[in-house]
């Protein structure tokens, strides 16, 4: 019998002005895909905002392609990400992914 295929991990999810919820969408060995969606709760619109997070065992960290967001920088094995001209605000109750 062939082995199972690992279990997907489950989103990682933060809560509080802003919700941010990251999903493994492909996962092909050498590299994988990713959703974040980000969901302003606040009650004040962000501007400018900045998403910074950690790719844990990626050496060197290789982004190949993004959507509504542009690399800011790569310090090590941790990512910035920042808006892009059509979402640089994000409005109370807005999400973007």
């Amino acid at each position: 019998t062939p082995p199972s295929p690992a279990p997907s991990p489950p989103p990682v999810v933060g809560s509080g002005p802003v919700e941010i919820v990251s999903t493994i969408t492909a996962d092909w060995g050498s590299g994988f895909g990713a959703s974040i969606k980000l969901q302003n709760h606040g009650s004040s619109p962000l501007s400018d905002w900045r998403l910074r997070f950690e790719l844990k065992g990626a050496s060197p960290i290789r982004l190949d392609s993004l959507w509504n967001a542009e690399l800011v920088s790569v310090e090590g094995s941790t990512v910035t990400l920042g808006p892009v001209s059509w979402n640089r605000t994000l409005a109370v109750g807005e999400s973007l992914e």
